[in-house]
Formats: C-alpha cells, sequence, structure tokens
C-alpha cells in the first residue's frame, strides 16, 4: 500500500513539476511587482531593446502618490502588445498599460521593449478617465505618441545624421511642448530622445567624454530642446485631413519633432488610428481604450492568462491520467 501511495505521489508531482515549467516558459510580460520583463522566448526570438524615461516630478500626485510614483509604458502593437480598443489582446494590460522597471537614479524608469514595438507611450499609469469635470481627470499625465525605432538622417534637428536605434537612450519630457487637446481637455507632453550616459546624465551626444568636452551634459527630469520658446501651451485643433471614425479624440504619433503645432493628441486615450513616421514609417495598430476605474493598477496583470489557464488544465488532466494509470498498474 505504501509503495502504491508513493508511487501515485511520485507521478503526481512529476506532472506537477512540467505544468509549473510549462506556464512559467509561457508566460508573458510581468515580474512579481508587475512591472514588464520579456520572457526568454522574447528575449532569444524577438529581441528587446531598452527604452529609458525621466518622468517629470510633477506627474508624482499627492493625492495618488501610491499610483502615479511610478512611470507606466504602453503600447498597442507588436510582442506582448496592451489590450486595444478592439479587444484584441483581452489577456493584456488595458491603459495606461505595463508597470515600467525603476532604475537606480530616482525619478528613471525603464523598460526592455520587443525591438518589433515601434511606437510607445509613457505615463504616470494614473487612468483619469475621460470626464473631464472628475477631480482625478488632470492628474493622468501622458507623453505623446513616441516612435520607438530610430531616426532617419534629416529626421531630427538634434540628430542630423540620424541614430541607429533609441536602445539605451532616455525619452526627456520639453515643458515647452505641450499642448492641449480641444476635445478632451487634457495636456500631453512633447519631448525628446537622448543617450543617457548613467547616474542621471544625458546629452546628444554618444558619448559622455564627448558631451563633456562639448559642454553639454544635462540633468533633470525635464529639458528645454529650445531656450526661445514659449512656455505656454497652445490648444491644439482637430485634424482636418483625417477626421476621426469616432467619438474619441485622435492621435498623430510622435514623427520625431514632437512639435505640438503638427500634432494631434490627447491625453488618457492613446489614438485610434495612429500611424508612426519615425524611421521606417510603419505603420501602428489600433490602441487600447483607456476606459475603467481610475487610479487602477492594470500593469500588474499577467498577460496570456487565458492561455495559461489552458496549460493549466490540459497538464492537470494529464496528471490525473498519470496517476490512475499508475493506480490501475499497481492495483
Amino acid at each position: 500500500m505504501t509503495k502504491k501511495l508513493i508511487s501515485l505521489l511520485t507521478a503526481a508531482m512529476l506532472v506537477i513539476s512540467m505544468a509549473a515549467v510549462a506556464v512559467a516558459s509561457v508566460s508573458a510580460a510581468v515580474d512579481s511587482e508587475g512591472c514588464y520583463y520579456p520572457s526568454e522566448e522574447v528575449k532569444q526570438d524577438v529581441g528587446t531593446n531598452r527604452y529609458y524615461f525621466y518622468m517629470p516630478s510633477a506627474w508624482t500626485v499627492d493625492e495618488i502618490k501610491d499610483q502615479t510614483d511610478h512611470a507606466g509604458v504602453y503600447w498597442w502593437e507588436g510582442t506582448d502588445a496592451c489590450d486595444s480598443v478592439d479587444g484584441a489582446n483581452p489577456d493584456s494590460p488595458p491603459w495606461p498599460g505595463y508597470y515600467a522597471q525603476k532604475s537606480d537614479v530616482e525619478g528613471i524608469f525603464y523598460v526592455d521593449c520587443p525591438i518589433d514595438v515601434s511606437t510607445i507611450i509613457w505615463n504616470n499609469h494614473f487612468n483619469g478617465g475621460e470626464d473631464s469635470s472628475d477631480p482625478m481627470f488632470k492628474l493622468a499625465a501622458q507623453t505623446v505618441n513616441i516612435g520607438s525605432e530610430y531616426y532617419d538622417p534629416g529626421e531630427s534637428d538634434l540628430y542630423p545624421d540620424g541614430t541607429d536605434s533609441f536602445d539605451n537612450m532616455i525619452y526627456v519630457c520639453d515643458p515647452t511642448r505641450t499642448s492641449t487637446n480641444e476635445l478632451s481637455g487634457q495636456k500631453t507632453y512633447g519631448g525628446d530622445w537622448y543617450y543617457y550616459y548613467g547616474n542621471g546624465q544625458y546629452g546628444t551626444y554618444a558619448t559622455l567624454e564627448e558631451a563633456e568636452a562639448a559642454g553639454e551634459v544635462f540633468t533633470g527630469d525635464t529639458h528645454v530642446i529650445d531656450p526661445n520658446a514659449s512656455t505656454e501651451d497652445e490648444p491644439e485643433n482637430p485634424s482636418t485631413e483625417d477626421e476621426p471614425t469616432t467619438t474619441e479624440p485622435t492621435t498623430t504619433p510622435d514623427s520625431g519633432d514632437d512639435d505640438p503645432e503638427t500634432q494631434e493628441t490627447t491625453v488618457g486615450q492613446p489614438s485610434t488610428d495612429p500611424t508612426s513616421s519615425v524611421g521606417s514609417g510603419s505603420t501602428a495598430d489600433t490602441p487600447a481604450n483607456n476606459g475603467g476605474t481610475s487610479g487602477t493598477g492594470s500593469g500588474a496583470v499577467q498577460t496570456g492568462s487565458a492561455s495559461f489557464a489552458g496549460v493549466l488544465l490540459v497538464l492537470l488532466a494529464s496528471a490525473s491520467g498519470a496517476c490512475f494509470f499508475v493506480r490501475k498498474k499497481l492495483g
């Protein structure tokens, strides 16, 4: 009897171990803190770039500090894409997306993003909803749609020769490049990519030595690209070229210069039909709807939960079968 019991337990433990390994191998996207973390499969088969973000201190709001002291990052196409308006990725976190990883410098976050993602949005991981009369509405903050591939030569005034990629670069907001969307009443933040040297230092030169020689090593959670630019917000006008097909505000993603006069942006609601013009000019898919309860920590959600359930169901069935087989064999 004892031998039979040991055999049954051994078979069950073996199958359960296999289930744990299988779930770990297909588990996508978040660590124990709810931050995005690509699986080993994504790292090997797709590849990742590390993007840094210097979140403005103003984005951390005292009323919801426990939620907004951590940057969020959102993308709606590519590997591990967040949920979108059409529900194409229902097992992924909706707007405002994933939590980003914290770096060792206060206010600087990063994400090891799959390289097939062409556009991202940084935010303070707070969903303020769509009701402008709600006090929570203006507590949400986000950037414009940001191209995450590279700059072609001549595409950026800061990098006339272009960039190979934005890997290990940092996105810093420019307080003079904010704009108010007339449809949503919200504010979006433009900025640009910089080479990140570590220790909170960044610049437009590829190495710290070059930047120091030129006297252009920058610090701070915002950076003014054009010192002569006005700091007053300019209201955005709805697009007259491509009328939106829904009543929701639309967004045209960042073309590299983040000029509020040439962009349609909205805070709290990503684009309903964005097209990235950065680098290869790839076309983005439909992004997520940010509707839902304000301030929910939706980043702490593992993607592919339905797939996990299916795997577990099959493996548990296998475990039951194994136990039955062993019991019958030894009985």
